[in-house]
């Protein structure tokens, strides 16, 4: 069953110390590790783990961004703020569809906001 293999990769990366790998499987899983059932059989350390990153994705109004998109928000904020206006147009024009959603223009710092035009609002 998928729910058990997944209990026992989390339980066996954080004994192993592998918290990237355990926060990705929770990220993966976020509604299986969140209902009573399963948060019952976690250990301490895996069910700690667990509320640290609900916590984590709740600070931007219950929306659970992936890993890669806190990462590409992360690194367009560190161009912005470097003033590296060639490269994050080039990357700015690659993550075009990123950028069109709202929440992720949220996000963003006030620099990158600078050069980074607000999307359309759908009416």
């Amino acid at each position: 069953m998928r729910m058990n293999k997944d209990l026992h990769l989390l339980e066996k990366s954080i004994r192993n110390g592998d918290f990237v790998h355990a926060r990705r499987i929770i990220e993966l899983n976020m509604k299986l590790f969140t209902t009573l059932e399963i948060r019952k059989q976690l250990s301490m350390e895996a069910l700690t783990l667990l509320n640290l990153v609900v916590q984590f994705n709740d600070s931007s109004k219950n929306e659970v961004y992936s890993r890669k998109t806190k990462l590409i928000i992360e690194y367009i904020n560190n161009l912005a703020r470097n003033g590296d206006f060639t490269s994050l147009k080039r990357y700015v024009l690659f993550h075009a569809e990123l950028l069109s959603n709202p929440q992720i223009y949220k996000l963003l710092n006030a620099d990158a906001k600078v050069f980074i035009p607000p999307p359309e609002q759908d009416n």
